[in-house]
């Protein structure tokens, strides 16, 4: 698997367009179930206010003249966001305060996750990178679980949280609920666009870089397997028990 940490540059007004459209697709729309599911979009300004829409007209619900909009990484079942109502998880992610440590700019800080991933292999290469106005997230894109994979999901996040601890990842901001800024808006507190500063193509395929969640789990953290099980036991429970519906098994075991 060959990938090409490609940085965003000198882009036109359609590129730029076609670029925002893809990052929506890629993260919502890997599967054909996906448009059964609903994604949130929120805005912060004088009140916080969310809406939930199906992938097909989340596109044109965005403003990106709007400030402080915001968009859920991870599709639900109905319109409520929450764990216990996710049904399908598109993508691993970790958002990045950079600006309350010692590193002081978003070159550097790349510069660290490109070694980690590239060179010394603590983490996987991400997706994409983006660029959020005073900080940044990375996105690892997966290929589609539901809720049954939640508990690996919440494993495989926290490590990759805890490898970049030290660059100002959120450790509260890893919820499978969590939204982040949508490319392309505003961030009112820099009054700076949120932009799409790398976006990772895997060669062979000729897409964005995408990854199986338990092949991940297995090179990161081969000893979680029978923690997972007894984790996915008691969330099959407790998810059944709160919404009344029955995770899909994952189409491949742990």
């Amino acid at each position: 698997m060959y990938c090409v940490w490609k940085v965003c540059k000198m882009y036109t007004t359609i590129d730029i367009d076609r670029k925002r459209r893809r990052y929506i697709n890629s993260l919502h729309n890997n599967n054909v179930n996906s448009a059964d599911g609903y994604i949130t979009l929120a805005t912060k300004q004088d009140v916080y206010k969310q809406y939930h829409y199906k992938l097909n007209s989340v596109l044109y619900e965005i403003d990106y003249n709007q400030h402080d909009m915001y968009m859920s990484m991870n599709n639900f079942y109905i319109p409520r966001r929450g764990i216990d109502t996710i049904k399908r998880l598109n993508a691993l992610y970790v958002d990045i305060d950079y600006y309350k440590t010692k590193y002081n700019n978003i070159t550097e800080v790349m510069e660290i996750v490109q070694m980690r991933s590239m060179v010394f292999d603590n983490i996987p290469v991400p997706s994409y990178v983006v660029n959020s106005g005073r900080g940044m997230y990375l996105v690892w894109l997966i290929e589609q679980e539901s809720n049954f994979a939640l508990a690996t999901w919440q494993s495989v996040q926290q490590y990759l949280c805890q490898q970049l601890l030290d660059v100002g990842a959120d450790a509260n901001a890893i919820d499978a609920a969590r939204i982040l800024r949508v490319p392309g808006t505003v961030n009112s507190k820099s009054n700076t666009e949120v932009k799409i500063i790398v976006d990772n193509h895997n060669l062979s395929v000729g897409e964005v870089q995408r990854y199986n969640l338990f092949q991940l789990q297995k090179q990161y953290l081969p000893d979680l397997t029978k923690e997972v099980s007894k984790s996915i036991q008691a969330l099959t429970c407790t998810l059944s028990l709160a919404g009344g519906n029955t995770p899909t098994p994952p189409s491949r075991v742990p």
